[in-house]
C-alpha cells in the first residue's frame, strides 16, 4: 500500500541497501515500532521477510510494539506466540554482552504512551544486580521536550514516564531508545542516555502548531564502547520533499 510518503515498503528496501551499501554489521538491531498499519497479518508477514534481510546484516532483530500496531497479531507473528491474545508484549534478551530489554509503550485511544500492566515493576526487577549494560527500548518517548520558546510536546503519561525514569537512573542502562517521532534526538537524564530513532518512511519536523512530513528517511547506528556510546544518524531522501502539514493533535 502506497503512502503519501511514498510506497512502505520500497523505503525499507532501500534502509536495508543503505546499511549493507556502508557495510554495517550490528550485534543486533531494534524496532522501535509502527511495523504494520492497524496490526494487519498481511503487514507483519511482509516485516518477517525484512526482518530476516536485517538479520543477515548480522545479530538478532528485535521489534517493539508501535501505536499503530496490534498487539494479538505481533506477538504470535512477531514474537512466536501462538496464544498471545491483546495484551502488551514486553520482553528480553541477553546479546553480545548487552541485557536487551523491549517493553510496550502502546495505549489504547490515547496519544501519549503508558506502560500497561506489571511492566515497571518487571523492568525493575530485570536490572536488580544487573552486571552487563542494559538498552531499554519502546515507542514513546518518555520525556518532555521543548519545541519553541514556551511550548512543550508530551509523549508518556507524566507519572509513568518520572517512575520509569526513576527506575533507569539507578540502574546500569547504557541507553534508552524510542521511536514516534520520525526524527533522531539525543540527550541525557540524571546520567542516562535517550535516543530517539530516524524514521524508515518520513521525517517529521514539530511546532507548537503543527506537525510538517517530508518524505526522508533513515535509521541510527549505535557504538557502546568503555562506558561511552556513539550515535551515528544516517539520514537519506530524494529531495526531501514536503508531503503534508498536519495540525497538531492529529499526528
Amino acid at each position: 500500500m502506497t503512502r503519501d510518503e511514498g510506497d512502505p515498503c520500497k523505503k525499507v528496501e532501500r534502509v536495508i541497501e543503505i546499511a549493507e551499501e556502508m557495510g554495517v554489521k550490528p550485534a543486533f538491531s531494534i524496532i522501535t515500532g509502527d511495523i504494520s498499519q492497524n496490526g494487519s497479518e498481511t503487514g507483519y508477514s511482509i516485516a518477517k521477510e525484512y526482518i530476516s534481510r536485517i538479520e543477515a546484516l548480522g545479530g538478532p532483530v528485535l521489534p517493539a510494539v508501535g501505536n499503530v500496531d496490534g498487539r494479538r497479531n505481533f506477538g504470535r507473528m512477531l514474537l512466536g506466540v501462538p496464544d498471545h491474545d491483546d495484551g502488551p508484549c514486553y520482553y528480553s534478551r541477553t546479546i553480545g554482552g548487552f541485557h536487551v530489554i523491549i517493553l510496550d509503550s502502546q495505549n489504547p485511544g490515547s496519544e501519549k504512551g503508558s506502560f500497561e500492566g506489571e511492566q515497571l515493576s518487571w523492568l525493575e526487577e530485570e536490572l536488580l544486580d544487573r552486571v552487563e549494560p542494559s538498552i531499554i527500548a519502546f515507542h514513546h518517548p518518555v520525556f518532555e521536550f521543548p519545541l519553541l520558546d514556551n511550548a512543550l510536546f508530551e509523549t508518556f503519561d507524566p507519572i509513568e514516564a518520572r517512575r520509569f525514569r526513576e527506575i533507569v537512573s539507578d540502574a546500569n542502562v547504557a541507553a534508552v531508545l524510542c521511536g514516534h517521532l520520525h526524527q533522531s534526538l539525543i540527550t541525557s537524564i540524571d546520567g542516562v542516555n535517550y535516543v530517539i530513532g530516524c524514521g524508515a518512511l518520513s521525517e517529521v519536523v514539530l511546532s507548537d502548531r503543527e506537525s510538517s512530513v517530508y518524505d526522508s528517511s533513515g535509521f541510527n547506528v549505535l557504538n557502546y564502547d568503555n562506558d561511552s556510546l556513539t550515535v551515528r544518524p544516517v539520514l537519506f531522501s530524494e529531495g526531501r520533499r514536503l508531503v503534508k502539514r498536519v495540525p497538531r493533535g492529529l499526528t
